[in-house]
């Protein structure tokens, strides 16, 4: 059963359902609801923030969140109440995150667009707490770029992404 969620917002960037009655979403702030979608809670706005374009949660209280300020930097959030409050686990003054996805509850990836030739790819094994750059990271071909939300990952060693090419 596909049932339409009516959010009143005019772009949802990224939706994350955690169970059938808690779903998290982007549309430029964080709504989430606790009834299926019946009804939304606008759960946080972020200072000197233009957009926050990824959500993952593991739960009704813990989700992270992909953001960009408008200095241009790149930041990851956390919250661990519902959105009550939101930790920044992860800054980068280049740069953009297109996507965050947890294998499990600890590990997680999050991906995003080339910062001086190689490929943004982060790594949580603490359950989004903090966030590291995998060393092994591919180098960008031209000028591709990643495309938002399109990431997977299966267990804790594998990850695919969209990207495309600028010509």
């Amino acid at each position: 059963d596909c049932t339409p969620l009516n959010t009143g917002s005019v772009s949802i960037s990224c939706i994350r359902a955690v169970t059938p009655s808690v779903v998290w979403l982007t549309d430029g702030g964080v709504l989430r609801s606790t009834n299926g979608g019946d009804s939304w809670q606008r759960v946080s706005s972020f200072p000197d923030t233009i957009g926050a374009y990824s959500i993952e949660a593991l739960d009704e209280n813990v989700a992270m969140l992909a953001t960009t300020s408008q200095s241009g930097a790149t930041h990851i959030f956390q919250t661990t109440n519902g959105g009550g409050n939101w930790s920044k686990v992860f800054s980068d003054p280049k740069g953009f995150i297109n996507s965050i996805r947890m294998s499990d509850p600890l590990n997680g990836i999050a991906q995003g667009d080339p910062v001086d030739g190689k490929w943004t790819i982060l790594r949580t094994t603490d359950g989004g707490q903090t966030w590291n750059r995998i060393p092994t990271a591919p180098n960008q071909i031209g000028t591709e770029t990643s495309i938002v939300n399109c990431l997977t990952v299966l267990g804790t060693a594998r990850c695919w992404f969209g990207g495309l090419e600028h010509h």
